[in-house]
């Protein structure tokens, strides 16, 4: 019959031996569900005699427990103990993930146990968390955390905190600190973590060649565009804090600050050059070494720049690329 094509001898015998795999796979399917129904039978008729010894008096419960438990262990061994001590022998072959896993963890355990000895060294930290969580925390988290005397009354562990060693006319004591950083790191932090987790997940490529060292990989998070934009902004922001000689060094700072927050300074506050010179109390406010105006340069890096870096870390980790190399000439594993 035309259009219909003629199947040759060799296309028949190709058929033949598929038809034979075929017949030999059902058969030992066929086996398999044998022995397995056998193995049940086998199985539920031990039962039945069990049970019937037990009424006759000829064994004990206990006898029939101990050997249900016996066939327990053989299908559900227990999980085996873990030496917490001992170095993980698994390579990561996301070493990305690890290294950021490794570095949240740090941050978030120096937090909990140790807490900030002031406030500069509070906003200095509070930068590196950026990094460290990728800009995940809330903008308005850092003006909080930076500024409210309970807050501070809680974060601050040095000597010099001052009033914000009181929460309400009450001393706090050590472990209520404690006990309330514990409570900041579960609310914010290591959901800000995992999110950032999350977000670098797909990102983090997969290394099987045996030859790479995980060691060597420094960069947070492997990326060395991070590492390169903490040194600038942790740079931009002492230079605030200090102060400034003159105003032309002022105005220089102002231009360089879009590179420390990618622009994102206008998202946070669109006069913000304007709102600096025009404040009652400037220029002192940027000039002068005086305490007062050392604070309240600090209220300003928690409500307006802080906020502009965390937005800039964010869009910044959703492009950076990813380096293993630890002499590159772009990245020198700086302690984010």
């Amino acid at each position: 019959m035309s259009g219909i094509p003629q199947m040759d001898r060799d296309d028949l015998a190709e058929d033949s031996d598929a038809a034979d795999l075929v017949d030999q796979a059902l058969a030992s399917h066929e086996a398999d569900s044998e022995a397995l129904a056998a193995d049940a039978a086998e199985g539920m008729i031990e039962t039945v005699r069990q049970l019937q010894a037990v009424v006759e008096g000829d064994l004990d419960v206990e006898q029939v427990e101990t050997a249900s438990d016996e066939v327990a262990e053989t299908v559900l061994p227990e999980f085996e103990p873990v030496d917490r001590d001992a170095d993980d022998e698994l390579q990561p072959t996301r070493p990305a993930l690890a290294n950021l896993n490794e570095q949240q963890l740090e941050a978030l355990r120096e937090f909990r146990d140790e807490g900030v000895e002031h406030r500069p060294a509070l906003l200095r930290w509070l930068l590196r968390l950026q990094f460290r969580t990728l800009g995940r925390l809330p903008d308005y988290w850092y003006h909080h955390v930076a500024t409210d005397p309970t807050a501070l009354a809680c974060v601050l562990t040095g000597e010099n905190r001052g009033a914000y060693g009181e929460k309400d006319g009450t001393d706090v004591t050590p472990q209520e600190a404690w006990a309330a950083r514990r409570r900041l790191v579960a609310k914010y932090l290591r959901p800000a973590c995992r999110d950032a987790f999350r977000t670098l997940r797909p990102k983090a490529t997969e290394y099987l060649d045996d030859d790479k060292n995980p060691d060597k990989m420094a960069a947070l998070a492997m990326r060395p565009a991070l590492d390169e934009h903490y040194q600038r902004t942790e740079r931009a922001l002492a230079q605030f804090h200090g102060g400034f000689e003159n105003e032309d060094d002022l105005d220089e700072w102002l231009h360089h600050l879009d590179l420390a927050t990618f622009g994102a300074i206008k998202a946070v506050e669109s006069e913000f050059d304007y709102v600096l010179l025009t404040d009652e109390s400037a220029p002192d406010l940027y000039l002068s070494d005086a305490q007062r105006y050392v604070e309240a340069r600090e209220r300003i890096m928690a409500r307006f720049l802080l906020p502009a870096t965390n937005v800039a870390v964010r869009e910044l980790a959703e492009r950076a690329g990813e380096s293993d190399d630890e002499t590159s000439d772009h990245s020198g594993g700086v302690d984010v």
